[in-house]
């Protein structure tokens, strides 16, 4: 059982997390305002991967456009489809699943533009009215995309990826699904630079993920002398790179089941904190997560309660190793 007080969960590789609200920074350090609320387009099972910004054209008479000119927001790459959010909070965000993408590839009329042809698509918020979503299934069309400050290679090589794994059969999918989320997370590195010592050095550091009500923010998990950190995978709420909260704040350490497995951490704080609130998954056995235990709590006498291992006493200090 997770508990959102700040827990540490380590186990299942299914992904499914959702989109959440801020500004975005694209992978050419710019930002594009977001729109209010990114936490209900991505669905159930879909993972997040990246973002530019770009230009969208539109096919005639499928969007209110002002003139002949593209369309300026953010094309946003995850797991099952691509979403377009408009600059412009009148206009709809624009989803278009993979299952439903006939091809994906460079444009022969636009150089440098990837042409998406799709015989269905989705409108979501438009004029940024919490509305139920409407699904477009007029024909093919044709939409248009130009990136704004990266090349379109950053962009076709992940989209035809994508496509080509929403092909397979629904098994096959799933696994392939599994395996390209496990392979981003264990790919991603803890930047030393925001350690708040930098005289610090990591002890342990794990692939996580933030685990929170209908959310999963995977990222690194690390602990070092005298801190906790989490670094997000992608920064979407655009909050703070790395969340961190000193050792002696922990409270107690409680290892728990997740999925049915022995694999989860809880960690209760001295003091609560809004964005440390939550479960964190880490990828590994029960044997990390006992090693993990370890390294949150200092080498002193501990006390047993239901699993718990905690102090009751006094709060303790930071671990001198």
């Amino acid at each position: 059982m997770l508990r959102l007080n700040g827990s540490f969960d380590t186990a299942s590789r299914c992904c499914y997390s959702k989109t959440v609200r801020g500004r975005v920074r694209s992978a050419c350090g710019r930002h594009s305002k977001a729109r209010q609320s990114h936490n209900t387009f991505s669905a159930s099972g879909e993972d997040y991967i990246c973002d530019w910004v770009a230009f969208c054209a539109p096919p005639a008479g499928k969007l209110e456009v002002s003139g002949g000119a593209g369309v300026r927001g953010r094309l946003r790459l995850c797991s099952l489809s691509l979403v377009f959010d408009p600059d412009e909070q009148r206009l709809p965000i624009l989803k278009f699943p993979f299952a439903k993408v006939d091809s994906c590839d460079k444009d022969d009329a636009v150089d440098g533009a990837l042409c998406v042809t799709c015989t269905q698509w989705v409108r979501m918020k438009s004029a940024g009215v919490d509305a139920p979503y409407v699904t477009d299934k007029s024909g093919p069309a044709s939409w248009r995309f130009s990136l704004a400050f990266a090349k379109l290679s950053a962009l076709l090589g992940p989209a035809k990826q994508q496509l080509a794994i929403c092909r397979m059969p629904h098994f096959e999918r799933l696994v392939a699904l599994k395996e390209a989320a496990r392979a981003r997370e264990e790919a991603a590195t803890f930047d030393v630079s925001r350690l708040s010592d930098l005289s610090d050095r990591p002890l342990l550091s794990l692939p996580a993920a933030q685990v929170t009500l209908l959310l999963r923010e995977p990222g690194r998990l690390v602990v070092t002398r005298g801190r906790v950190y989490f670094q997000p995978l992608h920064n979407l709420n655009a909050d703070t790179p790395v969340r961190s909260r000193p050792l002696s704040a922990v409270a107690a350490v409680a290892r728990r089941r997740h999925q049915l497995r022995h694999v989860a951490l809880e960690v209760f704080f001295m003091e609560p904190d809004a964005r440390a609130a939550g479960g964190w998954e880490v990828r590994h056995s029960e044997a990390h997560v006992r090693c993990m235990t370890d390294s949150l709590l200092p080498p002193r006498p501990r006390h047993a309660v239901t699993g718990c291992q905690h102090f009751p006493d006094v709060p303790h200090a930071s671990s001198s190793g």
